[in-house]
Parts: C-alpha cells; sequence; structure tokens
C-alpha cells in the first residue's frame, strides 16, 4: 500500500491488500471503526481518494460490498451514495435503507453499522459539530445558541435545494481538490471548500440557517411577545441576553425581534433600554434629597454612567442630573 498522509487535502491512496484498506480506512474519521469488506474470490481493488480540508474531512471511494461501525465522534457525517444503496441498522437493531436519490446524514452521538451493496460508490463528508455550531453564530448571533437537528440518523433527500447543493458541491470538491492538488493552488482551494461545505452542512441540520437565508423567520404570537415584554419589565436591573430570553420562550432570536418591531414598534434591545431609561426618570422624580445618579443608574441596569447619561438626555432632552435637581428644588424656590 502506498500511504499519503492526509493533512494536506484529499490524496489518492493505493492499496493491495483488503487488510491494508480496512486498516487504513478504519482511522479516516473518528466515528469511523471497523471497516470490514466482503470476501470475494475477485481481485480486490479500490479506488480512493480523501483526507482533511480544512475542519472537515472529504472521502470518496468505489469499492466492493463493505460495512463500517459508526460511534460517537462529536461529528456530523454525511454519506452521499452515487452507485448502489447503503442501509444503517442503529444498536437496537433497527435497519434503514436510504429511498433513491438521497444521502444519509449521521448525527454525533449516531451508534450503528453501515453496510454497502457490491460495487459501491460514494462521497462522506465529515465536519465537527463544534465548527458548525460557531459557523451557525458567526452567521446568526454570537450569544444564541443555534438550533442543530442532531436527532437519529436519517436520509437527507436530495431533492432538499440544500441537500443538494451540498452533494453537489461535495462532487465538485473532490474533482477541484484532486485536480490541483500538484501545484500551489492546493491550499486556497481547500480553504474555500472546506468553509462552502461546512456552511451548507450547517444550513442542511439548522432550521434556524434555513429560516435566516430564507429572509422568513417564524413570527412569535402575541403571548410570547407579551411574556418577554413582563419578564423585561421584571429584569431591568439584570444583565441578560436576548438570545437567551428567547431560547426561553421557544423561539428563535429573530423571531423574537420580528415579533417585537410588528407588535411594539422596535427591537427587543431598544423596548429594554426605553424601559431602563423610563425606570430611572420615575426614580429620578421620586427619590429622596440624598440620593444619587450613579445609584439610580445601576439599579436600572446601567453599568456604564456615561452611556447612561447620554440616553437619558437623547430620550428626555435634560441630564439626569438636571432631572434629580428638580426634584430636590423646594416648592416655590426660583430656578
Amino acid at each position: 500500500m502506498k500511504r499519503e498522509p492526509q493533512s494536506g487535502g484529499m490524496r489518492p491512496v493505493a492499496f493491495k491488500s483488503r487488510d491494508a484498506a480496512e486498516a487504513y480506512l478504519s482511522k479516516i474519521a473518528p466515528s469511523i471503526s471497523q471497516v470490514r469488506f466482503a470476501d470475494t474470490d475477485a481481485e480486490f481493488s479500490i479506488d480512493y481518494a480523501g483526507g482533511k480540508i480544512g475542519r472537515s474531512g472529504l472521502h470518496r471511494g468505489s469499492h466492493p460490498e463493505v460495512s463500517f461501525s459508526v460511534s460517537e465522534g462529536g461529528e456530523v457525517h454525511m454519506l452521499l451514495p452515487m452507485r448502489s444503496a447503503i442501509e444503517f441498522q442503529d444498536r437496537d437493531g433497527t435497519i434503514s435503507g436510504l429511498p433513491q436519490r438521497s444521502g444519509l446524514l449521521l448525527p454525533p452521538n449516531a451508534i450503528g453499522r453501515a453496510v454497502t451493496q457490491e460495487s459501491f460508490a460514494g462521497i462522506s463528508l465529515f465536519a465537527p459539530v463544534a465548527d458548525l455550531n460557531e459557523h451557525a453564530k458567526r452567521m446568526l448571533d454570537p450569544d444564541k445558541e443555534v438550533r442543530l437537528d442532531l436527532g437519529t440518523p436519517r436520509s437527507a433527500d436530495l431533492a432538499d435545494p440544500v441537500i443538494e447543493a451540498l452533494s453537489r458541491n461535495m462532487v465538485t470538491a473532490c474533482h477541484e481538490l484532486l485536480s490541483v492538488r500538484q501545484n500551489g493552488l492546493n491550499a486556497i482551494v481547500r480553504a474555500q471548500f472546506d468553509e462552502l461545505l461546512i456552511g451548507l452542512l450547517t444550513v442542511a441540520v439548522s432550521d434556524d440557517m434555513r429560516r435566516a437565508l430564507d429572509g422568513t423567520p417564524l413570527e412569535p404570537s402575541v403571548d410570547v411577545v407579551r411574556k418577554a415584554q413582563e419578564y423585561i419589565r421584571a429584569h431591568l436591573d439584570q444583565p441578560f441576553r436576548m438570545a437567551e430570553l428567547a431560547e426561553s420562550l421557544g423561539v428563535g432570536l429573530r423571531s423574537l425581534q420580528l415579533g417585537f418591531r410588528r407588535a411594539v414598534g422596535c427591537s427587543p434591545r431598544d423596548f429594554l433600554m426605553r424601559c431602563r431609561l423610563e425606570r430611572a426618570r420615575e426614580l429620578l422624580l421620586a427619590v429622596g434629597a440624598d440620593a444619587k445618579v450613579a445609584t439610580i443608574a445601576m439599579d436600572c441596569g446601567f453599568s456604564d454612567l456615561a452611556h447612561f447619561s447620554r440616553s437619558y438626555r437623547e430620550a428626555f432632552g435634560e441630564l439626569p442630573s438636571v432631572t434629580l435637581r428638580r426634584r430636590r428644588r423646594p416648592a416655590g424656590a426660583s430656578p
């Protein structure tokens, strides 16, 4: 067997024995092990190329019937059959075959065994779930834990535009990475395809990402917006993240923002600021003679006194210190 390192992108590897191929392919990804090719009278031969292309791993193979164990490996695995078929048997013994024109999507917690038919050809994409989360946060909201649909192994319908785009680019990436591997463009092309495939796979397993790209987030009910308003008013003095509030209400951040704009006329964060400023004005007009602007600002959730003063003046046309002096001024005193 001639083996080349996998760290520099996709490379073809030639195998002269079944044992060598099984040992090599059992280590191509953390979630794959115990690769076993069927015994046949024919001379053993497979066409394989693969390796790391950045954060993800891409592998292409054409070979006889093979089975392999799948275990938890912290990665999402997209397997695209190009010829023949594949079945997946989970640890409970349930066997699932793939419909025509579909791929197999394995979540990080998948445990079982996959079996291909003879004369199989396909492409596999592996990507760490942590990188999918990071990509989704970068595209949506750094403060939000984006929901990824990583439940159970399932078929991925190629009629789905996202799955079709992912599959098409997996094929293209294999071709391009192998064609440029001998020149200086390999690193550039590898990085571009890595970002593209990570992005498409993230969209494939995230409804939040799909809605964001479609520009059609689900609008929350009026009751959800009302509960959000009640929570904000009750926690004005506490720091909190809008993404966490949205998650606690069972909606996405963009959905909550849309609901607020339609029901209240502003974003949730603008509503929070408005409530804090109104509360601060109420306190400034009601406190005793020994009150301090800084204390009131902190009691209303402001940690930066200068920012509070600027925002207060923009909202009410005067500095908070002026409001406080007017409250302290005795009745009948001249200004």
